[in-house]
C-alpha cells in the first residue's frame, strides 16, 4: 500500500494538477473573454489605433487589404448607353484608393440614363456590395416602395453613391476615397443631366451642397449647387431605425416629383 502511494505522488504532483479554484476561475473567465472579442470584431476600426491586434498581425503583414473573389449570385447591372459604359469600365479599373481591394464589387449606379431624377446616397453596404447594385437592402427596399406608391418605378430613376466600393465595416468615407471617387459621380450627373438630385441622408448632402448644415434643418429645400439642382432628404436607414417618421421622407420624395414634373399629391 505504501508503495502505491509513492507511485501515486511521482505521477501525480502539483505540476500535473490545476488547483480547483484555478480551474473554476478559468471556466468562468474563458466565455468572457471569447465575447469580448466577438463585440470588438463588429465594431469598426479605430483610427487613432496604432497597434493592430494580435490575432490579425501575420495577416496584416502579409496583405492589408485582401482582395475578395470576384463572385455573385446576382447579374451584376452594366450600362447600356455608350456613354455611361465607358465610363463604367474607367471605374472599374480604377486604383485610386485602396477599397476596389477589400470590396466584394464595384456598385457604379444603375437605372434610367435619361432619368429626371437622381438619387445619392453615402456608401454602398453589405448587400450592395454582394450584388454591385445600389440601394437592394432594406433601405432600397423602402425608397422604391414609397416612389412606386405615386407611380414611378426603380428603372423611371437613377441611383448612385459617393463612393463607388463599399468601406470596410461600414464605416464613413475617407478623405482619399471620396477625392477618388466624386469625379466619376460628376461625370455621371454630365452624362445623365437629371432635372433634380435627391441626396440622401447626411454625408452625401452637405458633401453635394459643400455645407455642414444637419440634414433636419436642410431637408426638403430644393437649392443650387455645383453639380446642379438638389433637395437633400433623409436616409431611409434613418427611417428604419426609427428616428424619423417615415411620412418626411415621402412628403420630400413628392416634392421632388413635382418639381420635375409628376402630378402627384401627397396620399394619406
Amino acid at each position: 500500500m505504501d508503495n502505491l502511494k509513492r507511485i501515486i505522488r511521482q505521477y501525480f504532483t502539483d505540476e500535473h494538477i490545476l488547483p480547483i479554484e484555478t480551474q473554476e476561475e478559468h471556466s468562468q473567465t474563458l466565455p468572457i473573454v471569447e465575447e469580448e472579442e466577438e463585440e470588438e470584431s463588429k465594431a469598426p476600426p479605430s483610427p487613432s489605433s496604432t497597434t493592430p491586434p494580435i490575432i490579425s498581425e501575420n495577416k496584416k503583414e502579409e496583405s492589408p487589404m485582401p482582395k475578395k473573389t470576384e463572385t455573385s449570385n446576382f447579374i451584376i447591372p452594366i450600362p447600356t448607353d455608350p456613354a455611361l459604359l465607358a465610363l463604367y469600365n474607367e471605374c472599374k479599373t480604377c486604383k485610386a484608393c485602396e477599397l476596389c481591394d477589400s470590396a466584394l464589387n464595384l456598385v457604379f449606379g444603375d437605372g434610367n440614363p435619361q432619368a429626371d431624377i437622381m438619387l445619392i446616397g453615402e456608401a454602398p453596404g453589405a448587400d450592395e456590395d454582394e450584388q454591385g447594385r445600389p440601394f437592394v437592402g432594406r433601405a432600397g427596399t423602402l425608397l422604391v416602395k414609397i416612389l412606386n406608391k405615386y407611380g414611378v418605378q426603380r428603372e423611371d430613376i437613377f441611383i448612385a453613391n459617393i463612393l463607388k466600393h463599399r468601406p470596410p465595416n461600414n464605416r464613413n468615407p475617407l478623405t482619399a476615397e471620396i477625392a477618388a471617387c466624386t469625379p466619376f459621380l460628376r461625370k455621371q450627373i454630365d452624362i445623365i443631366k437629371p432635372k433634380l438630385l435627391i441626396t440622401l441622408g447626411n454625408f452625401s448632402s452637405q458633401y453635394i451642397l459643400e455645407t455642414k448644415v444637419g440634414i433636419t434643418q436642410i431637408r426638403g429645400s430644393i437649392q443650387e449647387s455645383s453639380y446642379g439642382m438638389v433637395m437633400p432628404s433623409l436616409h431611409p436607414s434613418a427611417i428604419i431605425r426609427g428616428a424619423y417618421p417615415v411620412a418626411l421622407l415621402e412628403g420630400d420624395l413628392v416634392k421632388a416629383l413635382q418639381y420635375v414634373g409628376y402630378d402627384v399629391t401627397i396620399e394619406e
